[in-house]
């Protein structure tokens, strides 16, 4: 009987000590062994160092983190830090946005990251999505915001404790103050006809978030660089002399600009055409059509990228016969029509050569204009080519400034060799003279490009 009851403790004993050791071994491979303390540990570390985020350069530090660890034997072990911790073990401040540059970055990309902002007063959502379409879209009016961030990573870790296999969930948040400080104005208060102001809007880094009323038909196209957002505004011979307004709008509030037109002395011309070339020209119904057609469908592309940075030079040597903006009566004609261009008169097949660096958007015959090419530089800058012989280039192209993209002719209304030479913003001409001499406002842009 005493056997039996000393067997029996031994036993309660045996099992005690059983129970008491696969306990201890649970709780040390939960938190002291592989994938415990120490492996969280090493998985807190690499996120602390990697799943690191800033907004324009500025850090958004506070943040909850929750993962789990899946070792070699597939069991998982959890790990948590919470509490607005954060990985550089600062707390976080106010972010601030001084112009539209919400660009996020990150110490290693995350797989998979959503973004929401809300209104610090009424917590309504002003905003939710990708971190992409954060960059391009975030757009807020100046206020008091509060960015939340859902970041998750799925990582092998190579640790001293083994390798595992990480799933970590980052929620980073932050308070984010909007603060665009603009400065628009006009880039002279005075302008020539044939000349061009810049409109500008330092600071502004969203293109469609301004727009601008003019006292004349044309629409301002803004382009986006590092300094702002800008606008030529043409002028050709057409805009009368005296004071005007432009009326801007941009992010909710008008601003009115004020500027003043001159006019250069003009000289009259006369000038005889024989009756078959008008015929077949300009006196041709069909072929107005046709150059006006293609005209305005070219006057409306406009590229975003600037290709030119040296000064524009004049495409062929020769005699000016005809300067821009002239008013000319051919054939004894009641009303005299305007030259949009200059003519350069020289031998027939001598190269003609790019102002300037651009993009071939037109290269082929027309009745009234011959042989023609014409180039786009950037934000809808453009030089024309008019009665070539030949053309050296091909719709497509882009050319660098000198490049020979023609000869010489006299081909369509023309009555003799001489190449007609002509700038234009959009559908407005302008005098090349202010290309060539460096003196026009387009070369106010270059200085917006840093």
């Amino acid at each position: 009987m005493k056997t039996k009851i000393r067997w029996m403790n031994f036993t309660v004993i045996l099992l005690s000590v059983l129970v008491l050791s696969a306990m201890a071994w649970i709780i040390f491979t939960a938190f002291g062994g592989p994938g415990g303390a120490a492996a969280r540990e090493d998985a807190l570390s690499w996120c602390a160092q990697n799943a690191t985020m800033s907004l324009s350069g500025q850090p958004v530090s506070s943040y909850g983190l929750t993962g789990v660890l899946r070792d070699e034997t597939g069991k998982e072990h959890s790990f948590a830090e919470k509490d607005g911790a954060s990985p550089s073990e600062t707390q976080s401040e106010t972010v601030r946005m001084e112009n539209y540059g919400a660009a996020l970055e990150f110490g290693v990309r995350p797989d998979t990251f959503a973004i929401t902002v809300t209104n610090a007063a009424d917590g309504a959502a002003v905003f939710s999505g990708t971190a992409q379409e954060f960059s391009q879209n975030f757009r807020p009016q100046n206020g008091e915001y509060l960015l939340h961030a859902d970041a998750t990573y799925a990582k092998t870790l190579q640790t001293d404790q083994g390798t595992y296999e990480m799933r970590a969930q980052l929620s980073f948040e932050a308070p984010l103050t909007v603060d665009i400080k603009l400065d628009i104005y006009l880039s002279d208060e005075t302008v020539s006809q044939g000349d061009v102001l810049l409109l500008c809007a330092d600071g502004l880094q969203d293109p469609a978030a301004i727009s601008a009323e003019l006292p004349f038909e044309y629409t301002p196209v803004f382009e986006q660089t590092p300094s702002g957002c800008y606008a030529y505004i043409p002028f050709n011979y057409m805009r009368a002399e005296g004071e005007y307004e432009i009326t801007v709008d941009c992010m909710g509030t008008q601003q009115v600009l004020k500027y003043t037109v001159t006019e250069p002395d003009y000289e009259v011309q006369h000038l005889t055409v024989s009756a078959s070339t008008v015929s077949s020209t300009v006196g041709d119904n069909s072929a107005v059509t046709e150059y006006n057609r293609k005209m305005d469908e070219l006057a409306a592309v406009t590229d975003s990228e600037i290709y030119w940075s040296e000064p524009f030079l004049q495409p062929v040597e020769g005699t000016i016969t005809t300067e821009f903006g002239i008013k000319r009566f051919t054939n004894n004609a009641d009303t005299p029509t305007r030259h949009a261009g200059i003519d350069i008169a020289t031998a027939e097949g001598t190269p003609v050569a790019a102002s300037n660096a651009g993009r071939v958007i037109f290269a082929d015959y027309l009745q009234v204009s011959g042989y023609t090419v014409v180039i786009e530089h950037g934000m809808g800058l453009k030089t024309f080519y008019l009665h070539l012989s030949e053309l050296d280039c091909a719709e497509g192209d882009v050319v660098s400034r000198g490049d020979t993209i023609g000869k010489v002719g006299m081909t369509g209304f023309s009555t003799g060799p001489h190449l007609h030479f002509q700038a234009q913003v959009g559908s407005m001409c302008i005098s090349p003279w202010y290309l060539f001499d460096g003196s026009s406002g387009v070369y106010l842009m270059q200085d917006k490009m840093s």
